[in-house]
């Protein structure tokens, strides 16, 4: 019974199966990955993109001299998990994972029509992206 008790508490912690910790957002993977890349690349950091599995993404960058990889799975097909992993004990590290974690936060937060960019992404039809706050994946 205490080793079911331990399995399940494994399963349902915060912590991928390598121990490294994970964020859950309500998004899409390819949208995660898109708003990620065009972060980074603001940041100026160079952004290698991975596919080490089908259906998971890997963006590899430099961050202070740092390899850094934040990793993206699909929990659902509305929700993705995100985990960085590279310099967990670094101050810069935590810092650039909580600027990180805010924007995520913005963009997918209660004024997410807000903090959406003023040009429409080309990929989106205009109806569709002027009502992007209360649009569905069915």
């Amino acid at each position: 019974m205490f080793f079911l008790f331990f399995f399940v508490v494994m399963l349902t912690s915060g912590y991928a199966a390598d121990s490294v910790p994970y964020r859950s957002y309500s998004i899409p993977i390819g949208e995660l990955k898109h708003i990620l890349i065009n972060w980074l690349d603001q940041s100026g950091l160079d952004v290698i993109e991975e596919e080490p599995e089908i259906g998971k993404i890997e963006l590899q960058f430099q961050h202070n001299g740092r390899p850094l990889i934040i990793g993206l799975n699909p929990e659902s097909a509305l929700a993705t998990r995100m985990t960085i992993s590279g310099g967990e004990t670094d101050p810069e590290f935590l810092k650039f994972e909580e600027e990180l974690c805010a924007f995520i936060n913005s963009y997918i937060g209660p004024n997410q029509k807000d903090n959406m960019s003023a040009d429409p992404d080309p990929s989106i039809p205009e109806v569709i992206y002027s009502k992007i706050g209360s649009a569905v994946c069915i």
